[in-house]
């Protein structure tokens, strides 16, 4: 399944947001969903990571109105920005949470290494599920990379 035109968007923005914040980290998983999720607690494996928090970069929303028009909004999104670290960089499936503070919570599952040399991954919550982008949807049989 991929991701649908909003959460692909959501992609773009994102990593947008990443270059025109200065030095980004090589690798990143991105959490990110609509402001109802705005608080939810985000653990990857087990571990508290963050919560999801309002993207804040209008001049990107407004580049991106005169590029796609009007109808869609990524000024509601929230989102975390979590650099491939020590906990995320063992090889295989991780599993991430992302806990609304009222509700009920999303899993969902993102594969490690990231496909084809991409460096963002995108978990995007929606009303029921969280959506992988392809580029670390979880593989149907991991081979462990030789060494």
């Amino acid at each position: 399944m991929r991701l649908s035109r909003v959460p692909h968007l959501a992609v773009l923005a994102l990593s947008v947001l990443a270059l025109a914040c200065g030095a980004r980290p090589k690798e990143v998983v991105t959490v990110a969903g609509p402001r109802r999720f705005e608080g939810a607690r985000i653990t990857i494996d087990g571990e508290f990571i963050g919560a999801l928090e309002p993207l804040r970069f209008h001049r990107l929303f407004k580049a991106l109105e005169k590029f796609y028009g009007s109808s869609v909004d990524f000024s509601g999104t929230v989102g975390l920005n979590i650099a491939v670290g020590p906990l995320l960089s063992r090889p295989g499936p991780h599993r991430v949470v992302v806990r609304p503070e009222s509700g009920q919570a999303l899993s969902g599952t993102f594969e490690y290494p990231f496909r084809n040399g991409e460096e963002q991954c995108l978990v995007f919550a929606l009303s029921d599920h969280l959506d992988v982008s392809d580029s670390c949807r979880p593989h149907s049989a991991y081979v462990q990379p030789k060494r």
